[in-house]
């Protein structure tokens, strides 16, 4: 049994990957993090497995120089019709 978080959080990580790699045919290369949870760890782990970038739950605008593992998101909302 794995005991220390970030070591588990990186198994996971790279489990999760693993197996969407092979369900997909292709190499996942972004997430979104579940509930919005996540952490220095949680990113570092990301890293480490390969994934590109990550996006969170907070609202916001991304930068140019946006942290790729901690981008924000945008409401689209329908009106119906393109805007």
């Amino acid at each position: 049994m794995i005991k220390n978080p970030f070591i588990l959080c990186r198994v996971r990580s790279a489990q999760l990957k693993n197996i969407l790699d092979k369900k997909l045919n292709k190499p996942v290369e972004f997430l979104a993090y579940p509930y919005g949870d996540y952490n220095d760890s949680v990113i570092e782990a990301l890293k480490k497995c390969g994934y590109k970038a990550a996006v969170t739950v907070d609202w916001g605008h991304v930068r140019k120089n946006a942290d790729r593992y901690s981008l924000k998101r945008q409401y689209v909302l329908n009106h119906g019709g393109i805007v």
